[in-house]
């Protein structure tokens, strides 16, 4: 669905001679028809037409004093007798315009997909973060599905990156859905070679059934045993649910955090005059082991938990899988080794003043200070926080671990490396 951003938003408050008493009826008859005619289940759309047309809703009129009030009334009225998500009247004269002229010269069309487009780019498609998380596992946030002649190499660039961490974490927490074939894109790196029917998608403003499949030539292909997670929320709808309820019927993936909005069906951008725009879902996904979707229930996480903690389950839960399949006994030291600082990282303790008191002081090569109650580490001009679940050993990361030694008359610091055999012996300064 193109974004179109009105220049002068007072314009579009400017209604003029617009906004007589006999709208309201006119554009609800208008509505009724656009409905039953191309809603994507027959029965409720001729039940949504009749009550468009009833003398409730008519009654109503009066309160329409405006035609945003009109929009986000009939919005929230769609919705709520539907309980689809996916119906929105907009009132938006600039754009309903514009898609007007799209519709009658394909070249005003085009130049507004090259104005959607820079936008997109701009925002590089709500694709917000790609990163190796400790204990070599990858993280991904998409808060979009962006379109993937965009930002299909995109996506395939960030997994690349991601290519030798031993799972990965998909955060859809924010994702308000997008693009399907982006879905497709991704749910493709994660299965082998041979064909895999995911959905069919059926269609009733085209009449079109059209299959869905695994892509069979994308990426690399060093996913396909990964373990995946995927985080979800309330707020994860749409196409951002095909992904985790698609993943999860093919038993690839787990599922963390909140059940999500229950949003399936596409939507399609109707113009209903010069000034209002409905979209109205016109297809939905069928999924082919369940034979369904998640409209109106959402999907059900494997691990239920609040969202602001999705992540540090998740990332736990992976290291958790991934521990026993590790052979090489340098890497499992080096896994070891990051897996103790990620339950600090979230476990964090508050360390007791006396201890603070013992550690404070000059060792020589480096120093601890205590700054608002907890304690960095100097060295190198460099003030490192350090952070402890066990007041044994203390992380500034995955890479850096700190213990100390309290003996009757001397105090010992060590730093110990990921990446080498040998610690560092500092004693404290008297």
């Amino acid at each position: 669905m193109q974004e179109l951003i009105s220049k002068n938003e007072n314009d579009i408050d400017n209604i003029g001679n617009y906004w007589t008493p006999a709208k309201p009826a006119e554009l609800l008859q208008k509505l009724g028809k656009l409905v039953k005619n191309k809603y994507i289940f027959p029965d409720m759309a001729d039940k949504l037409a009749i009550h468009l047309s009833s003398s409730t809703i008519n009654k109503n009129h009066a309160y329409f004093t405006t035609p945003r009030k009109f929009a986000q009334t009939l919005t929230e009225e769609l919705q709520n007798f539907s309980n689809d998500l996916h119906f929105f009247l907009e009132y938006n004269p600039e754009k309903a315009k514009l898609y007007a002229a799209c519709q009658k010269d394909p070249t005003n069309s085009e130049v507004q997909t090259q104005d959607y487009f820079d936008l997109q780019r701009y925002r590089n498609g709500n694709f917000v973060e790609v990163r190796r998380l400790p204990g070599n596992i990858g993280y991904i946030r998409l808060d979009e599905f962006p379109e993937p002649e965009l930002f299909g190499e995109t996506i395939l660039g960030g997994l690349k990156f991601l290519e030798n961490t031993l799972g990965i974490i998909f955060d859809v927490r924010n994702n308000g859905g997008g693009h399907a074939e982006f879905v497709q894109i991704i749910i493709s790196y994660f299965f082998g070679n041979e064909r895999k029917l995911l959905y069919t998608f059926e269609d009733k403003d085209t009449g079109e059934m059209q299959q869905m499949w695994t892509l069979p030539l994308v990426g690399s292909k060093k996913g396909i045993h990964k373990p995946i997670s995927i985080l979800t929320s309330r707020r994860s709808a749409s196409a951002a649910e095909d992904l985790a309820y698609t993943m999860q019927t093919h038993k690839r993936a787990k599922i963390v955090g909140e059940q999500t909005r229950g949003a399936a069906n596409n939507p399609k951008e109707f113009v209903i005059d010069d000034n209002f725009l409905i979209s109205i879902p016109v297809g939905r996904p069928i999924n082919a082991i369940t034979n369904t979707n998640w409209e109106q229930v959402g999907v059900t996480p494997d691990i239920s938990v609040k969202q602001e903690i999705a992540l540090e389950t998740a990332h736990i839960d992976l290291l958790q899988q991934i521990e026993a399949q590790i052979e090489n006994p340098r890497i499992r030291t080096l896994f070891g080794f990051e897996k103790k600082f990620v339950n600090a990282m979230y476990n964090q303790k508050q360390i007791p003043k006396e201890l603070i008191q013992k550690m404070v002081g000059d060792y020589g090569g480096c120093s601890i200070q205590e700054k608002d109650g907890k304690i960095l580490l100097i060295r190198k001009n460099m003030g490192l926080p350090l952070i402890t679940t066990d007041f044994q050993d203390y992380y500034y990361n995955e890479q850096l671990r700190i213990s100390f030694k309290f003996e009757s008359q001397d105090t010992y610091l060590y730093l110990d490396y990921r990446d080498y055999s040998t610690k560092q012996e500092f004693q404290k300064n008297q």
